[in-house]
């Protein structure tokens, strides 16, 4: 339970280091990062429940308090699980998308590179063929 409380104010401290930071000409990074703390900090004060569920359940001696607090651990548990899935899946998707926008400005770079260097060998042609004249 604490370290998921530990996680909580990591997530906090994270986000808020990230908007001092913040570049507001990217709005699409800056949704990611949102969306990114927003399931994380979901998850972790989830998982600061479940811990706060089960010392509870320790503590309870009524056998039906002690089975819906045993019910609610095993409902969140699966809630967790897809928060971490669907955080790794939007990571993915995201790196992915970085990944192509960076491979296609690459390939404008060397397109214009290639196109500069034809330049300056026809304007070396150019010159060694009017001092030839």
């Amino acid at each position: 339970m604490l370290v998921a409380i530990g996680l909580v104010e990591h997530h906090r401290e994270t986000w808020r280091a990230r908007q001092d930071a913040a570049d507001d000409s990217n709005a699409a990074e800056h949704v990611f990062h949102r969306s990114q703390f927003r399931r994380r900090f979901v998850a972790s004060s989830l998982i600061a429940l479940v811990g706060a569920l089960l010392v509870a359940d320790y503590f309870v001696e009524d056998l039906f308090a002690s089975l819906l607090l045993i019910a609610a651990v095993l409902l969140l548990l699966p809630v967790i699980f897809m928060l971490a899935v669907w955080d790794v899946l939007s990571i993915h998707k995201h790196f992915h998308t970085d990944r192509k926008e960076a491979t296609q400005a690459r390939r404008a770079l060397m397109d214009e590179a290639e196109r500069l260097l034809a330049e300056k060998q026809l304007r070396e042609q150019d010159q060694s063929s009017q001092e030839d004249d």
